[in-house]
């Protein structure tokens, strides 16, 4: 799908980009000692979901859109009170001109296959 809608961005066809959202809500609160706990520790994962999955949404983004000019972001942990973040956002306007969002949050229970 990146790799489409990259060809159509670089033949022009469906003109220049302007604006772009990515969202991702993966519910994940693992029980302390559960193999991947370390995931919300702070000293070993360096933050919550951004750091954990929405890297990879940025990483699609610079890929289809190019350098980023500047960013602004927001984190917060609204319901899940650990070392790590349990939400984030990022508003980025790319050197070309486009902006995008990226929202990214892991709030929610624990849940079986997330910890």
């Amino acid at each position: 799908m990146v790799t489409r809608i990259g060809a159509l961005l670089e033949s022009g066809e469906i003109g220049d980009p302007v604006w772009a959202q990515t969202t991702a809500f993966e519910p994940f609160n693992p029980a302390p000692g559960a193999p991947r706990a370390w995931l919300v520790q702070r000293s070993q994962s360096g933050g919550g979901p951004m750091a954990d999955f929405g890297c990879h949404r940025l990483e699609v983004l610079l890929h289809l859109l190019g350098p980023v000019r500047r960013v602004r972001s927001v984190v917060a942990s609204v319901t899940l009170h650990r070392e790590v973040e349990d939400t984030a956002a990022a508003l980025l306007q790319f050197e070309r001109g486009p902006c995008a969002m990226l929202a990214v949050t892991q709030r929610g229970g624990r849940s079986a296959g997330h910890d």
